[in-house]
């Protein structure tokens, strides 16, 4: 009958919400990083292994055509990899004060994955955006006589943006050691992995 096709129907869409539901789920966190002008939303997939973060700021005065404010910083971390990947950073236009260093926010979102900071094990950077990151990369590129979107690996020695990532792994209260750094290139620009000691 039509009653009994439309209660299967509306029970076949309810166990599809729900089986959707148990591959993602999401929670708004405020204030972030021990700071109320941050808050964060998450959002979990894979049966909880993938994590995504949106970092928003007040002090981040940028909105979209709808009028909402725009992320200051969207990353994903692999819990499976223990990959820790950003693809958007705005701290620099970030006018709060004091204001969250890109490092702390790296921290934090581990933190709330419930991983341990020493099992870190890779940092990647999707469409480098960075001005002081490009210019390193054209530097190395330069220098090892390569064509200006080639893929490139370096030994860690001392290269112009070394620095701030240690910086942020040492942020992370961890003994790892910088191994090595591989940049390859697409369409979007340039994506960079930072390989950490075991």
């Amino acid at each position: 009958s039509r009653d009994s096709l439309n209660l299967m129907v509306s029970q076949c869409f309810c166990a599809l919400l729900l089986a959707f539901a148990s591959l993602t789920s999401a929670a708004v966190i405020r204030p972030f990083a021990g700071n109320n002008a941050y808050w964060v939303d998450t959002t979990k997939s894979q049966g909880g292994k993938v994590w995504d973060f949106s970092v928003y700021s007040d002090g981040y005065k940028k909105f979209d055509r709808d009028g909402d404010r725009m992320v200051l910083d969207y990353l994903e971390i692999d819990t499976m990899n223990k990959r820790l990947t950003v693809f958007n950073a705005q701290n620099a236009f970030d006018l709060t004060k004091p204001r969250l260093k890109m490092r702390e926010v790296l921290k934090e979102c581990w933190t709330i994955t419930g991983l341990k900071t020493n099992e870190l094990k890779e940092i990647k950077g999707s469409m480098v955006q960075n001005d002081d990151m490009k210019k390193a990369f054209a530097d190395c590129r330069k220098t090892m006589k390569l064509g200006a979107v080639a893929p490139f690996a370096a030994r860690i020695g001392k290269t112009i943006f070394v620095a701030s990532i240690k910086g942020a792994i040492a942020s992370f209260d961890v003994k790892k050691r910088l191994l090595k750094v591989e940049v390859e290139n697409s369409w979007r620009g340039d994506n960079v992995l930072f390989t950490l000691s075991v």
